[in-house]
Order: structure tokens, then sequence, then C-alpha cells
């Protein structure tokens, strides 16, 4: 191919991933709907059973062991509360997780390679669900990392501790009411508590399980040796990826990034992982593993110098 034919070829390729990134972002955006949702019904939920079962005086909470005890009752509303939405969610999560994952082929068989080519990663990929946590039945696979996120008791222990204090400060019923709606539903400026859980633990995977995939992909059709580094620079890009936004990189380049200069959460670094993390939380850049004769012209473009 000509550098002509390379750079429109390419070109294509950033159309493809402007379009896969809009993918995440809708179904991010569907997944914070869901999750608002089952805010509001746990935020209900609990404040249905505590005002019905708590001891007040003069419209104040109590500070006895009785009520403290409806504090640790509240697991058969957690329970229920999951059972009627929170488990369709991290299986629906699941779900998306692995169509991200099995959608990353698309931009190989843009490149060129054939179904044949790519079906040899199947194994890789068959290796990323099970990490996911989710089988071909789309059941959730014990101590995956869906089984993890569901079993975290962070959410749980927020609104107990927050009851629990309520009850030992004596707080105003209307008070303890307006806070656990705030705290569980959150406000214009906080995420809900359910919402902060999955924006820390579970937003960044599907940036993440597209780079697994990603890797898988083109280690298997042998083209994992030059990338370029995709995605467009705004106001709030960070340092590390705005230096690094369209330019092509090797992948011995890309293994010295731990000790970049502008890398966030260097104190972590020893854990970071260059095709997963690139430029850490929230990041929207992307890997687009490139031939070499690609990685060439796109950096003659660009006037770098690639290392020999």
């Amino acid at each position: 191919m000509s550098d002509k034919e390379i750079y429109a070829a390419f070109e294509k390729l950033k159309e493809w991933s402007a379009e896969f990134d809009e993918k995440i972002s809708k179904l991010l955006i569907e997944l914070e709907r869901k999750l608002k949702r089952l805010q509001k019904a746990l935020s209900d939920a609990i404040l249905k059973k505590l005002l019905q079962n708590l001891f007040l005086d003069d419209k104040k909470m109590v500070r006895s062991i009785a009520n403290m005890k409806e504090i640790n009752n509240l697991e058969s509303v957690f329970s229920a509360w999951s059972k009627d939405g929170y488990d369709a969610l991290i299986i629906e999560l699941g779900k998306d997780l692995l169509e991200i994952a099995k959608a990353t082929s698309e931009y190989y068989a843009i490149i060129g390679f054939t179904p044949k080519q790519i079906k040899a990663a199947d194994e890789g990929i068959k290796a990323i669900s099970y990490s996911i946590g989710i089988d071909v039945k789309g059941k959730i696979v014990p101590d995956g990392y869906l089984a993890r996120l569901k079993a975290s008791d962070t959410v749980k222990a927020k609104i107990k501790d927050y009851a629990l204090n309520s009850i030992v400060g004596g707080l105003p019923v209307t008070d303890f009411t307006r806070g656990l709606e705030k705290l569980v539903n959150g406000s214009e400026d906080k995420d809900g508590v359910l919402a902060s859980h999955f924006r820390t633990y579970a937003y960044d995977s599907f940036n993440q399980t597209h780079e697994a995939a990603n890797k898988t992909y083109s280690e298997s059709l042998g083209m994992d040796e030059y990338f370029v580094y995709e995605g467009s620079v705004i106001a709030t890009t960070r340092p590390f990826c705005a230096k690094k936004a369209g330019k092509v990189f090797t992948k011995k380049q890309a293994e010295t990034w731990k000790n970049d200069s502008d890398l966030v959460n260097k104190d972590t670094k020893s854990s970071y992982v260059w095709w997963r993390d690139r430029g850490r939380y929230n990041c929207r850049h992307q890997i687009r593993y490139v031939p070499k004769a690609w990685a060439e012209a796109i950096a003659k473009r660009q006037n770098q110098t690639l290392p020999s």
C-alpha cells in the first residue's frame, strides 16, 4: 500500500474508533439511568422499613439497642432489593462487557484480517469472559469480577454507618430522611452511594475490557508491536495523554510509561499496565495497533522518528 492508501485506511479506522467510543458512552449512560432507578428503590425500601420500626421520641431517633438492632435487620431489605433488580443489573453489565470484547474484532476485520484469522483469538476472548465472570449461559461465575462487584459490602456499610450515627446522635426523623435520601440517591454535584461504587469499580471496566480484547487479538494476529495512541485532546485531557494523542509508539516505548512524570497516581506505578490503564481512571484514549508499514507511514506524517 502507498502512504496515501494507508492514511485513507487509517481514517476509516479512526471513524470506527469514534463509533466504538460512542457505543461505550451509550452503555455508560444507560448504566447510570438504571443505577439511579435502583438507588431510588433502595432508599424508599430502607425508609419504609426503618420508619415503621424505629422507636422515636418527639420525632427524634432514640439511642437504644432496639433501634440499633433494626439497622442490622436491614439485610432483609438489601436482599429483596438485590433480587428485584440489582442482580439483573450485574448480569446485564457482564453481557455488555462481553459484547464490547467481541465487537473489538471489527477493528481487525477493517484492517484486512480474515474471519478465520480473527477466530483464532477466540480462546483468548473466552478467557476474558471468564475473568469478567459471566458464562455462556449468562450466569455469574463464582469469584469472577462480577461476583466480587455484587458481593461488595461497600454500599451497605455506608448506609448502615449513616443510620447508626443518626441513632447515636438522636437526629430528627426529617433530617435523617433527607440525609439518607441524599446519601443513597445523590445530588446534582455528587453521585449516590451505588453510582459512586460503580464509578470506582465498574465504569472503567468497559474500556479495560476492550483493551484486554484488543491486546488478545493483536497478539494472536502478530500485530502487537506498533500502535497509535488514538483519541482527541480536550480541555480536561491530562498532560500524559495530550502529549501522546495521535502519535505512533512501539510496545517497548510504552513499557516505560509507568515512569512518565505526567502519569497520575505515580505511587501505584508498580501495578500500572500501559495497554490496559493508558492515562489511568476514566481515560477515553485507545490503543490502536497497526502493521509496521502503517506505523512508519503515520509516523512520517506526524514528523516522528520511530525507534529502529
